[in-house]
């Protein structure tokens, strides 16, 4: 009987003792939402970026945002290729300083990217329907051109009624009525509180629907 219990107490263990080393090689995936349960932890979390720059040390600070929810992450091993609205994958240790939580990353390669920014396209609706979850970041918006003016015209949705105001330097070129991509940035204007879309770098730009 004694051989059967010391059996069972060695499986026991073997689990406790595989399932600790499965946390450290593969750390657990916690929502943004959670992040604060995970202190001193290494977890696994996703979000879409919406904030990056490095300070004065070099360090890149990014901040992401997923269902309303936001976080820092802390990267001292060299600045990684992202933009705005990319949907990237964080690897690290959850810690709080100045009041704030954040995810401390040991290697750049902790930070992947799951999806680019100008390959996930979104119909108007969609961005009207919760614009906050867009904000600052590049997005892919498609629509119907409507109003056309020098500097800016609106990108309509013909099915739900939506319009978008768009600015871009070279908008007397477009023709109404025709089905268009907008690469650009979603900004709120604070001065005339609304929500536009800025085309203003070389990834940006308008295309044809079929061109994508």
């Amino acid at each position: 009987m004694k051989l059967k219990h010391y059996t069972v107490i060695f499986s026991i263990i073997s689990i406790l003792l595989l399932y600790f080393i499965t946390t450290l090689v593969h750390p657990p995936f916690i929502e943004l939402q959670k992040i604060q349960e995970y202190e001193g932890q290494k977890i696994t979390t996703s979000g879409y970026v919406i904030k990056y720059y490095s300070n004065r040390y070099g360090n890149q600070i990014i901040e992401i945002e997923d269902n309303e929810e936001t976080i820092k992450i802390f990267n001292n091993n060299g600045a990684t290729d992202i933009e705005y609205g990319d949907l990237i994958q964080v690897t690290g240790r959850v810690q709080k300083y100045n009041d704030e939580w954040e995810i401390i990353v040991e290697d750049k390669k902790s930070i992947k990217t799951l999806q680019k920014w100008e390959n996930n396209n979104h119909p108007i609706w969609e961005i009207a329907q919760n614009p906050v979850r867009y904000l600052n970041q590049n997005i892919n918006v498609t629509g119907y051109v409507d109003l056309v003016y020098d500097d800016y015209f609106y990108l309509k949705d013909l099915k739900q009624n939506n319009s978008l105001m768009v600015f871009y330097n070279n908008s007397k070129s477009l023709q109404t009525g025709k089905k268009i991509c907008v690469l650009g940035r979603f900004l709120f204007d604070e001065k005339n509180l609304r929500y536009i879309l800025n085309v203003s770098c070389k990834k940006h730009g308008v295309f044809l629907y079929y061109w994508r």
